[in-house]
């Protein structure tokens, strides 16, 4: 099958100043970049290159600003993807500080990180479905 280990790093954290009546999920540009469904526009091409010139750990680590409020008050932000054959068992704090850095100006507030995990889930790369021969009469 040839399956590759795909990593993300989330974090959920709380405001510490000015909170933000946030009453649906965040979406930025980075996570145009990310997803096939829009990344091939000619706008998000044009901001891929220019987060490649400018922050170009962003696009290493596959992190793209998601924010979405919890009901408590909370906010889950993430998320980054490393793809490979192995997942490291410790987050990158680089990548976390990142991830909270762009959502900390996203919302203009200072926030505080309540939780860190990550997700390990196996996938065939980083295209949006797999097609597998199984034999000569059958594919999934």
């Amino acid at each position: 099958l040839n399956l590759e280990v795909t990593r993300l790093q989330m974090l959920r954290a709380a405001f510490e100043t000015r909170p933000m009546a946030l009453d649906r999920p965040l979406l930025t540009g980075l996570s145009c970049v990310h997803y096939g469904a829009f990344s091939d526009l000619p706008s998000a091409l044009a901001l891929r290159d220019q987060i490649q010139a400018r922050t170009p750990m962003l696009l290493e680590n596959g992190i793209h600003l998601l924010i979405s409020p919890t009901p408590y008050g909370e906010l889950i932000i993430g998320d980054s993807h490393r793809y490979g054959q192995d997942a490291f068992p410790f987050n990158d704090e680089a990548v976390d500080n990142a991830m909270l850095d762009l959502a900390s100006q996203a919302l203009g507030a200072r926030l505080r990180v309540l939780e860190r995990w990550q997700g390990v889930y196996g996938t065939h790369g980083p295209a949006p479905f797999s097609v597998m021969p199984v034999d000569a009469a059958t594919t999934v």
